[in-house]
């Protein structure tokens, strides 16, 4: 049987994901974490009400066979040093814990925010477009 964690199970995509999820035989636990309060699930899922800077990761993510990430900002938001903590800081501390309980397999979704929505970008852009993106999700140097 797998164990899965999901980062971010709060949000839009994981709440697209979730009810199959749900549904897997394979699948005996499911593990969710996420800043908002989730309801209407089956008791195959565990929720951890945090984010992804929490110092509580690790402990959460114990058991994991699978760890599904999806919390991540893709919109700007007007204190940059936050988007930043969130978006850079915060996966350093997912795959650090993942690390810590030796998680084998990591998906990790992002958006084509990462090339940055410019008004010069040409439209149709491929693996290997220049990335730019906004500030907060550029790493400090």
């Amino acid at each position: 049987m797998t164990t899965i964690a999901i980062t971010g199970i709060s949000g839009y995509l994981a709440k697209t994901v979730l009810p199959r999820l749900q549904t897997e035989p394979e699948i005996e636990n499911i593990i969710g974490i996420g800043i908002a309060p989730l309801s209407g699930c089956s008791k195959k899922v565990t929720f951890y009400r945090g984010d992804v800077r929490d110092s509580q990761m690790a402990r959460w993510l114990s058991g994991t066979d699978i760890l599904l990430h999806l919390a991540f900002m893709v919109q700007e938001i007007h204190d940059k040093k936050k988007g930043r903590e969130i978006n850079v800081e915060g996966i350093k501390n997912v795959l650090k814990a993942a690390v810590k309980n030796d998680i084998r397999k990591i998906i990790y979704t992002s958006s084509v925010a990462a090339y940055g929505a410019h008004p010069d970008n040409t439209v149709g852009i491929t693996e290997d477009f220049g990335i730019n993106p906004p500030p907060f999700c550029r790493p400090a140097i």
